[in-house]
Formats: C-alpha cells, sequence, structure tokens
C-alpha cells in the first residue's frame, strides 16, 4: 500500500495556509528569517496531515493520507495516483480554496513533485512472537549490498538507519512487527474505529515491510512525480528493494518464548538468546544479569543461569517463514478506494 506522502500541490490561494509563523529575530531586533508552521488539518479518526504555504500558488503536504482517510494504515490502496487526487480535492475543501483550473489540470495530469514516498507490504507468520524473533534472526544475518547487515533496535530492523542529526538516507528498508507497533502509546488504533478488535487481532502476527523513498532516489527512478505511479508501481517497487536484502541459508535455534502478561522486551531477548545456546553470564553485564534472571524465575520459572538445550537445530527459511499477507473478511468496510480518476477529474 501507499504510506506515508510528501508533496507540493498546486493550490492557487490567496491568502497563506499554515498555523502560524517561526520567526528568527538578530540581536539587534531585526527579522533573519521567518518560516511558515504547518497546519494540522484532521482526518478519520484521530489522524491528520501536515499543510503549510511554501511560495505563491504552492502548499506543502506531508503526511499519510490512507490514514487520513479510513483512520488505520495497516493496508490501503497502491493507486498513488487516485489516492493523491482524492486528498488534493479534500485538502481544497477543507482549507475553502477554489482550485483553479490550472490546478486541476496539473492534479490530473500527475504534474506534482513528491519529495517522499513510503511503499508497504504485509507478512505473517503464526505468532507475534515468530515475527520477533523472525527479526531477531534477520539482523544477524541479512545485509544489502555496500550498506552492510541493518541496524536492529527494539524489534524494528533498519536498513540505511542515520545516526540523529544527520541527513536521511536516500532510501531506507524498515521491517517490524505491525502488532507490536500498535500497542505503542502514540500508535494505537482510535477507540471509536469500526471493527477495531478485529484489526488489532488481525495485525497481532503481521510483519510490516516499509520502502521509505526521498527524492533523490524517486528522481533516480524517474518516479518523483505524480504522475510516474501507475497502478502496479508501489509492489514492484518495493519488490525491486527487497530484491537487494541478501538472506543467506543460514541455521539458528528455533526457540519457543513462554507467553507471559509480564515479559517485556529485554526478557524475550534474553529467552531467545538462552536458547540459541549463548552463554548469558559472559555477554551481560554482571548486574543486568542477575536482574534479568531474578525477573525471569519470578515470571516463567525459567533460569538463563543454566545451559540450554541448543539440539533445536533447523534452516530459518523453514522454521519462520513470512508469507504474504491476504486481507481480512471485513476489509471492504475499512478500506478507502479512491474514485475513478475521470470522476474526480
Amino acid at each position: 500500500m501507499i504510506d506515508w506522502l510528501s508533496f507540493n500541490l498546486p493550490l492557487d490561494w490567496q491568502e497563506p495556509i499554515n498555523d502560524g509563523r517561526f520567526v528568527s529575530l538578530r540581536w539587534d531586533g531585526s527579522v533573519e528569517y521567518q518560516t511558515d508552521k504547518s497546519l494540522r488539518l484532521e482526518g478519520s479518526h484521530q489522524s491528520s496531515l501536515s499543510v503549510r504555504s511554501v511560495e505563491r500558488g504552492m502548499l506543502e503536504v506531508r503526511g499519510n493520507p490512507a490514514k487520513w482517510f479510513q483512520g488505520h494504515n495497516l493496508f490501503g490502496t497502491d493507486d498513488l495516483h487516485g489516492l493523491f487526487l482524492a486528498t488534493a480535492v479534500r485538502i481544497a475543501e477543507v482549507v475553502g480554496v477554489e482550485p483553479s483550473s490550472e490546478d486541476l489540470a496539473a492534479w490530473v495530469r500527475g504534474d506534482v513533485a513528491l519529495s517522499r514516498v513510503d511503499c508497504t507490504a504485509m507478512y505473517e507468520l503464526d505468532t507475534r512472537t515468530d515475527v520477533l524473533e523472525w527479526l531477531r534472526a534477520a539482523s544477524g544475518i541479512a545485509s544489502v549490498k555496500y550498506r552492510g547487515r541493518g541496524h536492529f533496535q527494539e524489534g524494528t530492523l533498519t536498513f540505511g538507519m542515520v545516526n540523529k542529526g544527520g541527513r536521511a538516507k536516500d532510501w531506507q528498508l524498515v521491517l517490524y512487527a505491525k502488532g507490536e507497533e500498535i500497542s505503542l502509546v502514540g500508535h494505537h488504533l482510535a477507540d471509536g474505529l469500526p471493527w477495531r478488535e478485529q484489526l488489532m487481532d488481525w495485525a497481532d502476527n503481521k510483519l510490516r515491510m516499509e520502502l521509505r523513498l526521498r527524492t533523490r532516489e524517486l528522481k533516480r527512478f524517474g518516479l518523483h512525480t505524480v504522475g510516474a505511479w501507475g497502478p502496479s508501481q508501489c509492489s514492484e517497487t518495493l519488490g525491486r528493494y527487497l530484491g537487494k536484502v541478501d538472506m543467506s541459508e543460514q541455521q539458528l535455534v528455533h526457540v519457543d518464548i513462554p507467553e507471559h502478561p509480564g515479559l517485556k522486551s529485554r526478557h524475550k531477548q534474553a529467552i531467545a538468546c538462552w536458547r540459541s545456546g549463548v552463554d548469558m553470564k559472559s555477554v551481560m553485564p554482571r548486574q543486568t544479569f542477575y536482574r534479568v534472571r531474578k525477573e525471569l524465575m519470578e515470571l516463567c520459572d525459567l533460569d538463563i543461569g543454566s545451559r540450554a538445550n541448543v539440539s533445536n537445530v533447523v534452516p530459518l527459511r523453514r522454521v519462520l517463514e513470512a508469507r504474504p499477507a491476504s486481507l481480512p473478511s471485513f476489509a471492504s468496510d475499512v478500506l478507502f478506494v479512491p474514485p475513478p480518476r475521470l470522476r474526480a477529474a
């Protein structure tokens, strides 16, 4: 599906569209520079888009249009042009600006510059624990040519990680457990969302693969305008980058992590390492080892100070096989489908 979009929307506004301005003053009180603040446009079920005037007749738009319309981004449309048209029409209505005939013609042709596009796909394993274990195993063996292995942190595997404050990479590939993400503060599905509980159940065992393309990479492949994106471009582009990941046929120990509401990420990682045959006392700081050991003994009567049985060595791909996820039976009730382009025009 098309997830995040950043683009400059041709819109013939008369008054600047913003949420105020940032102004930098010199020591003598003169203005050094000033810029418009982004205005949040509220959408479906607590979702929003950010817009602001950047130059005469142009509006900068950033956000997740699919989520703006349907209230979630678990699945959605691959039709970037159709999604853009529906978003542009709705933005013009919300800000109260009538687009000119030139604006409309540019929208329909797709003469609109893109600065970021996120393409995503969902895969599934048997349980959320399997998804987390798949990510942990992949972090040790998966690599991308010229970039090496990904950066694994808190259950998310990122190829093209950038240090805080650094310039964003031209492209990033991010893999994570979607069921884990929507359980975090700030990512919850809205309470009033139709089929909310069923959506959460459906997402629980899903592996999200997310490709983030920025301006230079979009230009490199001629995908820097809306009109360049055909109906199958999203899946084809994502497949091209997934093909860059080398997942060698190595072996691993398939671990069974006990289900317990009190287990935190550090506990699950410790259990996975211990059951892979790692001497936990030698790899963990002394105080951390004894603290985690005590916690696991109390939670699930498991002693990571002992040696685990590592006889269950099996091929990674056979045991933890991620399969493309199919849509749930109720998907049509919570899926935004862009109207046909001629009708939008």
